[in-house]
């Protein structure tokens, strides 16, 4: 039954949906409009390899377990997903962290717009209180599978706050002297 659930149609169009906005999108939009590879493991943060990746299938799981849109969660979810990016913003502004061409770098921009808002607005709002609020008995492993990606995700973030490299790796996860492919 497990397996019938993560190779449904429902789940695995999710769960690549989930995988091109982030890390593929992510990677293309540094490749294209900022000329360069975005590090994927070494000099990377936790929260978003192997983060993203349990993300993915943490949304494929409320997805697949959820009737996907209810409007007032979703509203919900957004509005979560602005009051964090401008905690995030508050933080992280200033040339301790990201100086000025930083935050404007296309990485950054998709990385705060569409992530923050759109992804992570459709997971609290959508996939996890769709893991939460389905049928508890016959899904047990999928909820399982799916809340663990979500406690790895979060694991990601604590081992990003923790980290002591992290001000050194945030200048190479989103840089400063960034160039579009077509003007190099």
């Amino acid at each position: 039954m497990f397996l019938d659930m993560v190779s449904s149609e429902r789940f695995l169009v999710a769960l690549f949906a989930a995988w091109a906005l982030t890390p593929v999108w992510f990677i293309v939009v540094g490749i294209i409009c900022e000329s360069r590879v975005v590090p994927l493991w070494r000099n990377q943060s936790r929260a978003f390899m192997p983060g993203d990746l349990a993300l993915g299938v943490t949304f494929a799981t409320g997805w697949y377990l959820h009737p996907w849109f209810d409007s007032t969660l979703l509203v919900v979810g957004v509005v979560a997903g602005v009051v964090l990016l401008c905690l995030m913003r508050r933080k992280f502004d200033g040339t301790n962290n990201y100086p000025l061409p930083t935050l404007r770098s296309p990485t950054k921009v998709y990385h705060d717009y569409v992530l923050y808002i759109g992804y992570v607005a459709a997971l609290v709002s959508v996939a996890v209180p769709g893991i939460l609020i389905s049928s508890w008995s016959e899904m047990m492993p999928l909820k399982i599978v799916g809340l663990a990606a979500f406690v790895i995700w979060l694991g990601g973030l604590v081992v990003d706050g923790v980290d002591p490299d992290m001000p050194r790796k945030r200048k190479l996860m989103h840089v400063s002297d960034w160039r579009p492919i077509w003007r190099e």
